[in-house]
């Protein structure tokens, strides 16, 4: 009991002293830096091993990624290809990080090879520096009109969405295409808990969907953004869970939203909640709900959950791989889980 008290003190420091750091005064290095990553199984229950369903979701197996790398943790957003084999992830310090992804029998990641990390860039491929430049929150790689890959990202601190070019074979490229963001909805976000989503919404225009982390009267702050017409929606809000990522099931369009909740005395929590495409586009200007599908608190095996990557398989099945951010903290670990999503009823 009291290493948990302990641990969740420090917990809460970190978390509240992530939202006051001051910029960096060194310039971190352009080139990539290859590093070695560690893998070892997670159980989801460990009071109760058998425990494989819980909520509207199926615990298919989790690692916990360890590295001797200082740059390696902090990482906040995710995606992973369709085949199961590719991993993309950004750090909230402002990394890249790419590798290749093992997997066993089943499918599932049980490790990670070709490990690489590289700095993001500005719009003039200078690479960023200062955590307000660099505290990259949201991920989303899609296929432009054009039939080019790009990879987005959102910040917060400094709101912005920055979007670079990511061929097949390589990491993302820099120099980055700024995103336009209106100033009636940059005034609704808080400065350490703005945009932590971003995902592209499937259809016949390339369409962004950013959400704040915080809510603002009862709920979150959305923005679609096509070219440069943008439309504003609302989340409500699931108190006391903030929104750290959402990703789009491609064969439904639902929205799948990732949450977290912490507090020094009972821990962290993970959320997970569906809005159906049908409740998203529903003409209203009432905050969109959602049905939720996981509420789990620190019994479980999670951490400071944050980011989240869909992937539906060949056989239909849909995937949930959810990453925690570690904040760098030796207390905390960094997660990659996976569920498999049942069926809407």
């Amino acid at each position: 009991m009291r290493s948990s008290i302990l641990k969740a003190s420090s917990l809460a420091l970190l978390l509240g002293l992530t939202g006051c750091q001051a910029d960096a005064a060194a310039q971190r290095a352009t080139e990539e830096t290859p590093l070695t990553i560690t893998a070892n199984t997670v159980k989801w229950n460990v009071d109760d091993l058998a425990e494989r369903h819980t909520g509207k979701l199926k615990y298919l197996g989790g690692i916990e990624l360890n590295s001797d790398h200082s740059d390696f943790g902090g990482l906040s957003g995710l995606h992973i290809e369709s085949t199961g084999t590719r991993l993309l992830a950004i750090s909230d310090q402002g990394h890249w990080l790419s590798a290749d992804l093992t997997l066993d029998e089943a499918g599932l990641p049980i490790g990670l090879e070709n490990a690489t990390l590289v700095p993001l860039t500005d719009e003039a491929g200078a690479v960023l520096n200062g955590k307000s430049n660099t505290d990259a929150e949201g991920l989303s790689v899609h296929l432009k009109m054009d039939g080019t890959r790009e990879a987005c990202v959102s910040f917060e601190r400094k709101h912005r969405i920055l979007c670079y070019p990511y061929p097949e074979t390589k990491l993302p490229q820099g120099p980055a295409h700024k995103r336009p963001l209106p100033s009636s909805f940059t005034a609704q976000l808080a400065n350490n808990g703005s945009l932590e989503s971003l995902l592209v919404m499937e259809g016949e225009e390339e369409t962004l969907l950013t959400i704040a982390e915080k809510s603002t009267a009862n709920a979150h702050p959305a923005l679609l953004i096509t070219g440069d017409v943008s439309i504003e929606k609302s989340i409500a809000e699931q108190p006391p869970y903030a929104i750290t990522d959402a990703a789009r099931v491609p064969s439904t369009g639902d929205i799948i939203l990732l949450e977290r909740r912490f507090s020094p005395l009972a821990g962290v929590g993970l959320s997970l909640r569906r809005i159906s495409e049908a409740d998203w586009y529903e003409p209203s200007s009432d905050p969109v709900k959602g049905d939720v599908l996981l509420n789990v608190g620190n019994r479980y095996s999670i951490d400071n959950m944050e980011g989240l990557s869909v992937v539906e398989k060949p056989d239909g099945a849909v995937w949930l791989h959810v990453i925690s951010d570690d904040n760098f903290n030796s207390l905390q670990r960094t997660l990659l889980l996976t569920f498999e999503l049942k069926p809407a009823a």
